[in-house]
């Protein structure tokens, strides 16, 4: 079994690092020269499925995709973020990246990069917020730094939007809300909340330990990465596991069962475009039924603790597949199952 479960981990592994073949690139935070402003980013939409593709490029005669680490919606907050005053004192400000398609354009004289940026700006009101300006960059550039130079346009092109818009005082203007327009469409309903619908993942494990195995059930749901690639998921864990005969042997007991509920954090780092490093940590509360020799049943409280360690993908697609491997650690003051060091393999959908 062990032989099995381990031939078993190192083809999900391979079949994991070959899903994620992808060329990611990341912001590099700049300081801009930006008309004095006192607005402040509130928050950056974008409603596409893939949240994270800005581009294509070729690469030994075929097409692959370019990422941006972190997703776009993040890329682009964290950057303006750290570009714009702090204090949300003055006017708040949404941002809704409507186009961004960035791609090689090969001429028999250089090679150059095309960018198509469009972006629209919202400004809160009374009730929610009203669209008052549309950026739009399009344009063609030189391209000799290679991958790298895709992550500099793209900077350029918000950049540029972003100056066109503080310097039209788009902000000073009254707006009127349109009540048979964008505040009362479904568009405005999603960007009013100001919250980016956040997915969930669901998944299944087969879990082997030293001193038991069995299954458990669990329900992520996926938020936003932070700027440092973080991702803070709030998460149900289900089990169900069959302890080994072996561990009755001179205990004095013909069963236990245990019922348990597990609470903690579990968090996710990104590593590369799909595949995560997972760690958690769990508490261990709940109870178990013990029967001895004689038939006598009697009941204790069961605490305890669980550690994971684990290695994921999970599709950079708002609709996706999950494929996971960890191992995991348990101590508890049960009677019987008083500790186990086992590995799981887990999958599901993001959806």
């Amino acid at each position: 079994m062990g032989k099995k479960f381990i031939v078993l981990s190192l083809l999900l592994l391979c079949c994991i690092a070959a899903l994620a073949q992808h060329k990611q690139i990341r912001f590099e935070y700049e300081v801009l020269s930006l008309p004095a402003t006192t607005m402040y980013v509130e928050s950056v939409i974008y409603t596409q499925l893939n949240k994270s593709c800005v581009g294509t490029f070729m690469h030994d005669n075929k097409i692959d995709s370019i990422d941006l680490k972190d997703g776009i919606n993040t890329a682009f907050f964290n950057y303006l973020k750290f570009n714009l005053p702090q204090n949300n004192a003055g006017p708040a400000i949404m941002l809704k990246i409507t186009k961004i398609n960035v791609n090689e354009v090969k001429t028999s004289a250089f090679d150059s990069l095309h960018i198509l940026l469009v972006l629209e700006f919202y400004k809160a009101d009374s009730v929610g917020f009203s669209k008052i300006y549309t950026a739009e960059y399009n344009n063609n550039i030189s391209n000799r730094a290679g991958i790298k130079g895709y992550e500099s346009m793209i900077r350029v092109g918000l950049t540029k939007c972003l100056v066109d818009f503080i310097a039209t005082k788009a902000l000073a203007k009254t707006t009127t809300t349109n009540h048979d327009g964008i505040n009362t469409g479904p568009e405005y309903k999603a960007i009013s909340t100001n919250k980016i619908p956040k997915e969930i993942l669901f998944t299944g494990s087969f879990m082997q330990g030293t001193n038991a195995n069995g299954f458990d059930i669990s329900l992520y749901r996926w938020p936003e990465a932070d700027s440092g690639g973080w991702r803070f998921p709030g998460t149900i864990f289900f089990e169900n596991l069959t302890i080994n005969p072996s561990a009755f042997d001179h205990s004095g007991y013909l069963a236990d069962k245990i019922n348990y509920g597990l609470i903690g954090v579990s968090v996710f780092k990104n590593l590369s475009t799909s595949i995560y490093l997972n760690l958690s940590g769990l508490m261990i509360i709940g109870s178990e039924e013990l029967t001895d020799t004689f038939e006598f049943t009697s009941y204790n409280l069961v605490v305890g603790g669980e550690a994971t360690e684990g290695i994921y993908y999970v599709s950079k697609a708002q609709f996706g597949v999950v494929f996971g491997i960890a191992a995991y650690e348990k101590v508890l003051n049960s009677v019987i199952y008083k500790n186990d060091i086992g590995f799981k393999i887990e999958a599901g959908l993001k959806l």
